[in-house]
């Protein structure tokens, strides 16, 4: 069977003349994007892994479980761009959920427990 990606790639190395500076600017570019994206998903999944224990595939797996978004403000990402963070119990390091950065930081504020968020509540509510 003719697999045209095969040749094609087979005689641009074999007549590598024929490619134009153009082309070989935007081979270089797409390497370099691809290997960039590459090594982003390599850090990520490392992150995961050293600091909560989990894959890049169980982080996926509980935000879906969630309704894919913050279970506060059901914000989807963060305004830059980024992934919603991981909440994690600080004692026992189990993984709670995903939320945003402004509610992962809040619960971290009020000291990452019920009396803490208890306090908070009660002061919000004698105003």
């Amino acid at each position: 069977m003719f697999d045209r990606t095969t040749y094609s790639r087979n005689y641009m190395r074999e007549h590598p003349q024929k490619r134009t500076p153009e082309q070989k600017q935007q081979r270089a570019i797409g390497a370099q994007k691809r290997e960039k994206e590459y090594y982003a998903t390599l850090r990520w999944n490392s992150h995961l892994k050293k600091k909560f224990g989990i894959t890049a595939d169980q982080y996926n797996r509980l935000l879906a479980a969630q309704g894919g978004h913050c279970v506060f403000c059901h914000r989807i990402k963060e305004e830059n761009g980024n992934r919603l963070a991981v909440d994690h119990d600080k004692q026992t390091n189990r993984v709670r959920g995903i939320l945003c950065l402004v509610h992962n930081a809040a619960l971290g504020a009020l000291g990452d427990n019920e009396i803490g968020i208890r306090k908070a509540l009660e002061y919000v509510k004698e105003d």
